[in-house]
């Protein structure tokens, strides 16, 4: 019998904290007050509300989209109660990537080419978005070791870098409202191509990967899961479970990859 929480948000008025849980029955039960674990929209002073959330009593914490943030006071607190952190980027919690992880690890040598693309709204923001791109490149297939901005405006983004390991990498933001949002991923090497196509972060369509070489073209299946929801079944996970997680270093790594990109950008204009 799975072990079910209680579950409560800062921010109750965001759906987007509610409907994850909500669809997760056996998992969550919904409270007014402390709960084991709390979800939060990671705007503003998101690290000083998880810290406040860890210090009250809760075992676990939902970070939705969070912003560049220095989170050293989190990661003491975390220490100090025993509990965890799960940082929800979209796309990056997308079971999706989960299934296509180990074909792009198969093919990420130094000579292969990374390229990725995401379509965002008009009047997106760019260091979230380019935060977000960053979270997926890692999950699916290694972390970024360095990255250069070419350009950034109202239109998007263009970024050139390298992951670990060394293969090259291509990044395209394009903030248009003629395209729906979707996220796109492909790695390219001599002799073979892995792709992965997600749709909106908010839609449980599955995604596609597309595993293609000399001989055959493979596709897949991938699950009918939003990428928040995988985020609240793997924060349950962890807590129920007592597994030792971290993805508070990981965040501190791309985010001061994307703030140095972006403030190198400045000074160049």
């Amino acid at each position: 019998m799975t072990a079910k929480l209680t579950v409560s948000s800062v921010e109750r008025a965001e759906a987007r904290l509610r409907l994850g849980a909500a669809t997760l029955p056996e998992s969550f039960r919904y409270v007014d007050g402390d709960a084991d674990v709390v979800g939060l929209v990671g705007d503003g002073d998101w690290v000083a509300r998880a810290v406040e959330a860890v210090e009250r009593g809760a075992r676990g914490v939902l970070v939705v989209d969070p912003e560049i943030a220095d989170v050293a006071r989190l990661r003491a607190a975390l220490a100090t109660h025993n509990a965890v952190v799960v940082l929800d980027h979209g796309w990056a919690s997308s079971p999706s990537v989960e299934r296509a992880a180990d074909d792009f690890a198969r093919l990420a040598e130094p000579t292969a080419l990374i390229e990725s693309r995401i379509d965002a709204p008009v009047g997106a923001d760019v260091a979230r978005v380019l935060s977000r791109h960053v979270a997926l490149i890692r999950a699916a297939v290694a972390p970024i070791a360095s990255l250069r901005l070419l350009r950034a405006d109202a239109a998007g983004y263009d970024v050139l870098g390298e992951v670990e390991g060394g293969a090259d990498l291509v990044l395209s933001g394009v903030f248009t409202d003629a395209l729906p949002e979707s996220a796109r991923v492909r790695i390219v090497r001599h002799h073979a191509t892995v792709v992965l196509e997600m749709g909106a972060i908010d839609v449980a369509a599955p995604g596609r990967v597309r595993i293609l070489d000399a001989t055959s073209d493979v596709a897949p299946l991938t699950p009918f899961e939003t990428p928040h929801r995988c985020a609240w079944r793997r924060l349950h996970a962890v807590v129920v479970g007592g597994a030792v997680v971290n993805e508070l270093d990981g965040f501190d790594e791309d985010s001061a990859l994307v703030r140095a990109a972006l403030e190198s950008a400045s000074v160049s204009a």
